[in-house]
C-alpha cells in the first residue's frame, strides 16, 4: 500500500492528493452531480478522508484514460470503497482488469439491497412486486443486436413506470420508460433499432452490456435503485426485490 494525503474530496468517487494528483475509486460508481444522493455521497466522503492521510492500493491497471490514480482506499481501518456502497452511496463497477474486492463489493452491495440503505431506499409500492431479467451476452455478435431486459409486474394492479431508467453499470447507458404495466403483465426492451417505443437504438454498436463484467439497473422516477441484475448472476438479485 502507498500512503498519500487527501486535500479535496471532488465527488463520491473521485478525490485530490496533496501532489494534485486525482484519484478514481475502484470497483465503485457514484451519483453524478444532480442525481439522488450526490451530496451525501461526497459529503460522506469528504468526512471519511478529506485532510487525512489514507492508504491506497492498486490494481492491475493503475492508471485511467484521464491520468488518474485507480485505487482502493483504506483509512481508520476501513475499506472505503466497499463502505460507501454497503450504505448505499454508490453501487458496484468494474472495468477489466481491474476485479480486485470484486466479491466484498458485491456482497456490500447486497447488504444496503436487503437494508433498502441510501439510494435503494425506494417507497415506491410497485417495489416489491417488479422484477427484471437481462439477457447481456447473446449468441452471436453483441454489436449486431441481440441483448435485451424484461420488466415484469407480479403486483395485483397496475404499476406507473413512467419516468422510470433501465441503466447499465456504467450510468452512460439509459433506456428512459414511459409505460404503465399491467399486473402480470412483461415489458420487453430490445437493444437495437426498429419499429416501436420498446428498441433502445443506439449509434455505431447496438451493445449495452460489457460481457466481462456488467449489471442492469432499474430505477424509479425519483432516483431510487429498485432493482439489479448483474452478469455474473449473483443469486439474490436475479429475481425480486425482498423487503
Amino acid at each position: 500500500m502507498e500512503t498519500v494525503y487527501v486535500e479535496k474530496v471532488v465527488d463520491g468517487d473521485t478525490l485530490i492528493l496533496e501532489d494534485g494528483q486525482k484519484v478514481r475509486l475502484l470497483g465503485i460508481n457514484a451519483p453524478e452531480k444532480g442525481e439522488l444522493f450526490y451530496e451525501e455521497a461526497k459529503a460522506r466522503l469528504k468526512e471519511l478522508v478529506e485532510g487525512k492521510s489514507v492508504y491506497l492500493e492498486y490494481d492491475k491497471k493503475k492508471r485511467d484514460r484521464y491520468g488518474r490514480r485507480l485505487a482502493h482506499l483504506f483509512a481508520g481501518g476501513k475499506h472505503i470503497n466497499a463502505l460507501l456502497v454497503e450504505e448505499g452511496l454508490a453501487t458496484a463497477f468494474f472495468i477489466a482488469p481491474n476485479f480486485k474486492y470484486k466479491e466484498k463489493i458485491l456482497n456490500a452491495e447486497k447488504r444496503a439491497f436487503e437494508r433498502r440503505r441510501g439510494i435503494w431506499a425506494s417507497a415506491h409500492k410497485c417495489a416489491p412486486c417488479l422484477s427484471l431479467s437481462v439477457l447481456m451476452d447473446p449468441p452471436g455478435n453483441d454489436c449486431e443486436g441481440g441483448e435485451e431486459a424484461n420488466i415484469s409486474n407480479g403486483c395485483a394492479f397496475e404499476c406507473d413506470l413512467r419516468g422510470w431508467t433501465l441503466r447499465d453499470s456504467s450510468s452512460k447507458n439509459r433506456f428512459p420508460l414511459n409505460f404503465t404495466l399491467s399486473p402480470n403483465a412483461t415489458y420487453r426492451i430490445i437493444v437495437g433499432c426498429g419499429e416501436g417505443a420498446n428498441f433502445w437504438c443506439k449509434k455505431g454498436c447496438a451493445a449495452v452490456w460489457d460481457n466481462e463484467w456488467d449489471a442492469a439497473y432499474l430505477v424509479d422516477e425519483k432516483g431510487f435503485h429498485v432493482l439489479r441484475v448483474n452478469y455474473l448472476n449473483v443469486r439474490w438479485d436475479s429475481i425480486i426485490w425482498k423487503r
